[in-house]
């Protein structure tokens, strides 16, 4: 038998007497296919495939013929770990940045799925805008709320040390405005 799958085996046997045994069968199982892990990631999702919450993981491993055995998984920030945490149950994962979830399944018959990478990506952390300025001769500090003659220039940069800053809003009126 060498096709893959559950192949039932019938059989009996008839003495010279020509007594008849019972019928019976086995089942020949061949698995020779890895299994396929899936994974599934919840948090709230903000723009560019970042995370603005901690991220809950899990994962699925169907495999219709022998069944899984285990999943392992690792994680890391340099994709290169060697998944050797045997998975259990729903984890979260929290710490900020890019990390990278490895894992793999082996099946029942001995099967082993190639490790597979998910990039998670983190950031719970509001940007910090800073505004500076200057005025006219020679560049000389202004200091904000403070009246002058001469013209001011404003000068604003963000921070943000996990997903970097992507852009700074800004308006200018004598009144209200909205950036």
């Amino acid at each position: 038998i060498v096709d893959e799958g559950i192949t039932k085996v019938m059989f009996y046997s008839i003495d010279y007497a020509d007594k008849t045994e019972n019928p019976q069968f086995r089942l020949v199982k061949i698995d020779t296919t890895s299994p396929s892990t899936g994974i599934f990631l919840s948090g709230t999702e903000g723009k560019d495939g970042w995370y603005v919450s901690d991220v809950t993981v899990s994962f699925s491993c169907p495999d219709s013929l022998s069944g899984c055995s285990t999943t392992k998984y690792c994680i890391d920030t340099t994709n290169s770990c060697t998944p050797d945490n045997a998975y259990s149950s729903v984890f979260p994962v929290k710490d900020e940045g890019k990390r990278y979830i490895r894992y793999n399944s082996v099946d029942n018959a001995g099967n082993v799925e190639t490790v597979q990478p998910k990039e998670i990506k983190i950031d719970k952390t509001e940007p910090a805008t800073t505004a500076s300025a200057t005025s006219p001769p020679g560049g000389a500090a202004y200091t904000f709320n403070t009246p002058t003659k001469n013209s001011v220039r404003v000068a604003l940069s963000c921070s943000d040390a996990v997903s970097g800053c992507k852009e700074i809003r800004y308006c200018k009126d004598s009144s209200t405005c909205t950036p």
